[in-house]
């Protein structure tokens, strides 16, 4: 039953990927509420005065994504819609530290410097209350940490939620290792 789901899911992904419809997509204002409270947490943890931005969204790998959450499957499925159809970034952004939008190119030629965050595109429940989204930051070459995060909003806007699954990358493995939160 879950590989027909996903066999259908992966085909109507397929048609909606076409190069015309694809030119066409943007990231919705909501995404950019979501993308602004996860830059804006990395900011002020890291005591960051520059983000950089990578200005398209990723589309990884979900495999193995484990959470107690409930509402996982219905954010799944919506983050695979979504993420299918990578978009190009805009400076919409509502960030209070400043930010740049730069290229693969342009951040894998610097070893080091100012956090580079990737995103995907948003997955959203039926509701809008909750949120899928793939964040990643790296601060060098040898460090890059990645997760997917579970967003909650709620009356004063999104928050990061309790169920986070969390990766840290190693240079020195190439590995992707599950973290506690």
């Amino acid at each position: 039953m879950l590989r027909v789901l996903l066999s259908t899911i992966i085909g109507g992904i397929t048609l909606l990927n076409a190069p015309d419809q694809q030119a066409s997509l943007k990231p919705e204002a909501e995404e950019y509420a979501v993308y602004s409270v996860l830059v804006n947490d990395l900011s002020v943890r890291e005591r960051a005065q520059l983000v950089l931005i990578i200005d398209h969204t990723d589309n990884p790998s979900i495999a193995g994504l484990v959470s107690p959450d409930s509402a996982l499957p219905e954010l799944i499925q919506s983050y695979l819609l979504k993420a299918a159809s990578p978009v190009r970034l805009e400076k919409e952004f509502k960030l209070a530290s400043k930010y740049q939008l730069i290229s693969e190119q342009e951040s894998a030629s610097m070893s080091s410097g100012p956090p580079t965050v990737t995103l995907s595109r948003v997955g959203f429940n039926s509701r809008r209350d909750k949120a899928l989204v793939y964040f990643a930051c790296r601060k060098s070459e040898t460090f890059k940490r990645e997760q997917f995060v579970i967003m909650i909003k709620g009356p004063e806007g999104w928050k990061v939620g309790r169920s986070v699954v969390r990766f840290l990358q190693s240079a020195s493995n190439n590995r992707l290792q599950p973290t506690a939160r």
